[in-house]
């Protein structure tokens, strides 16, 4: 995407965005398994709420300081958003780490009998489609409500910062559309990146 970015090209931008979509919920769905082999009990939805705290916090922090990293890189989306591909970079490096760390603790709980040692997939573990229809109805709310949620919030906050700016705090477009170094629109942009973290700041707090 930042490459796409870095020579306009939509196309590259698009498959860009698609791949890092793959890789974000894949990394979700792995971060989930970790956390359900390492906790039990009320420690597993405690565990889950936390990870869901650090992403929001994530999120929280991404809003606060892409416009402080656009002004610090000379008004440069590519630089921007190629600092963003050194955070996935350290995301990637610390996924690595656990590798390792999660075989680890896996023999330590087969040594203490807490588990035992896996040599294949057990046939109560195999996936088949034809179980969908086994799921229980609040399987199926969830699902529902998990898809209305990010179908509404994720679509909001690729529109939001605008919508605040032009609605909220410059009634309008804050300086010519030629002018890219407006220090109104700059101070605009760091403003509505506030209030955009506070819905992430009230789910990192309360998720838990």
């Amino acid at each position: 995407f930042a490459f796409g970015d870095h020579i306009e090209s939509f196309p590259v931008m698009l498959a860009g965005r698609v791949l890092f979509g793959f890789g974000g919920e894949s990394l979700s769905v792995g971060c989930s398994t970790i956390i359900a082999d390492w906790f039990m009990g009320r420690e597993l939805a405690f565990a889950l709420g936390v990870n869901i705290s650090i992403a929001r916090i994530g999120s929280v922090i991404n809003d606060i300081a892409s416009p402080a990293l656009y002004t610090a890189f000379g008004n440069s989306v590519p630089w921007t958003l190629y600092f963003g591909v050194g955070i996935c970079l350290s995301s990637t490096i610390a996924a690595l780490c656990v590798v390792p760390l999660d075989r680890r603790a896996e023999e330590r709980l087969v040594k203490m009998g807490h588990k035992s040692k896996k040599t294949g997939v057990d046939a109560e573990e195999q996936i088949h489609f034809r179980e969908v229809k086994d799921f229980q109805l609040s399987f199926w709310l969830l699902t529902i409500s998990c898809v209305v949620i990010y179908g509404c919030v994720l679509p909001w906050n690729n529109i939001a910062q605008n919508l605040i700016i032009k609605k909220f705090i410059c009634d309008g477009e804050c300086c010519a559309l030629d002018d890219k170094n407006c220090p109104a629109q700059l101070d605009a942009e760091h403003k509505s990146s506030f209030v955009m973290g506070i819905p992430y700041t009230m789910s990192a707090i309360l998720s838990p």
